[in-house]
């Protein structure tokens, strides 16, 4: 499908909206932000000292998982200020690529597999058997047990760092409308969707006959049961992985 001359609202939070909204102009699009969430750093005096605590442990981890961007930036200054040389033992994972590029920005020697999703990572053959390893997966509050879950299944013992919050963004009226007009909504979270449909029952607004576009087969199951009609799967929440799927519709 050709995107040039499509109006596309960008649901991110930022910064990464605001990327978004520069790489679709970039390719002829008029993108319009409405981020769904708000992430926020972890300011609760006792949260923090516990963060400190177990980053000044990390070197007691043989795989350390970072979940998304947003944790990368998070955990970044953590390290930077407990471990001036990273310890070498540990081996360091984005899910994404997105992810393990910015954790190589940061000086974080991480890796992954091909895919973009928890569940591409599963598949990888690093964590298939795990007996006695201990794993760190660093994330926002409140985020999904699912790799969790299974790499206990696998044998390790898992625990979690969490340096961030999500909040959602109650988006006023106006703001709201200017996407009434959009050919495309592209969702990157199953957080993001839920608020969406939040602020548009708010509203009363029905965009459930729009083009959306999600980031895995979990949102986009979810985007169905709520009443969308024209759903999408990317194989990613990237944008790359969004244009993919979106070059792959006949028309919106």
């Amino acid at each position: 499908m050709q995107i040039s001359g499509k109006k596309i609202v960008i649901t991110r939070p930022e910064p990464e909206n605001q990327h978004s909204c520069l790489f679709y102009e970039s390719l002829g699009a008029f993108p319009i932000a409405i981020p769904m969430m708000d992430i926020c750093p972890i300011t609760d005096p006792q949260k923090k000292a516990a963060i400190q605590s177990k980053i000044f442990d990390i070197d007691l981890y043989d795989f350390v998982i970072f979940v998304s961007k947003n944790a990368v930036r998070e955990a970044a200054k953590w390290l930077d200020r407990c471990w001036p040389m990273l310890p070498e033992s540990i081996i360091w994972v984005g899910i994404g690529k997105g992810t393990t590029a910015l954790l190589q920005q940061e000086g974080i020697p991480a890796t992954t597999n091909s895919g973009q999703t928890t569940e591409d990572l599963l598949t990888w053959s690093a964590l298939s058997e795990l007996a006695h390893k201990k794993v760190l997966i660093i994330r926002g509050e409140g985020g999904r047990p699912t790799l969790a879950e299974i790499l206990e299944q696998r044998g390790a013992k898992v625990e979690y760092l969490n340096l961030y919050q999500r909040a959602p963004i109650n988006h006023p009226f106006d703001q709201l409308s200017s996407g009434d007009s959009a050919n495309l909504i592209l969702i990157t979270s199953g957080e993001g969707l839920e608020n969406l449909q939040a602020s548009l029952a708010k509203h009363a607004k029905m965009w459930c006959d729009k083009t959306i576009i999600t980031p895995s087969q979990r949102v986009a199951e979810l985007a169905l049961r709520h009443g969308w009609q024209s759903v999408a799967q990317a194989p990613g929440a990237d944008d790359n992985s969004m244009l993919q799927a979106i070059d792959c519709l006949q028309d919106i």
